[in-house]
């Protein structure tokens, strides 16, 4: 039997960052548009963190490795208000492609946005 609890989440693919974007721009990019802060930040690792949830961003060894997992790593992390996150979001000037708040017809409510190395969020 299902709960009746309602799942808001934003859905993320590709974690692996690419190196021409590096950590630095990749948690600009996730704090501005989503509202992570860096709790390590390094040049080939990163850990960015929201609401007790947590990404980790590591350097690509090269290009060949992005070619290989890009559109394969699905991941949905989970937020309160998801509305209120929304709302925000659309007042920000995106520079990537991101498609607007939506109901799953499993039950969730999500939103999905590519980040800077077109990886999906």
């Amino acid at each position: 039997m299902l709960s009746s609890k309602s799942y808001e989440s934003i859905h993320s693919k590709d974690l692996p960052h690419d190196r021409s974007v590096g950590s630095a721009k990749s948690i600009v990019f996730y704090s501005q548009y989503l509202g992570f802060t860096a709790t390590i930040d390094s040049p080939d690792y990163a850990v960015i963190e929201r609401d007790g949830n947590s990404i980790h961003l590591k350097r690509a060894a090269d290009q060949s490795v992005l070619d290989a997992v890009r559109g394969q790593i699905e991941m949905y992390i989970e937020v309160t208000g998801i509305e209120a996150l929304w709302a925000k979001f659309e007042t920000l000037d995106c520079p990537t492609r991101y498609r607007p708040l939506f109901d799953q017809p499993y039950g969730m409510r999500e939103f999905h946005l590519d980040d800077l190395g077109a990886c999906r969020t």
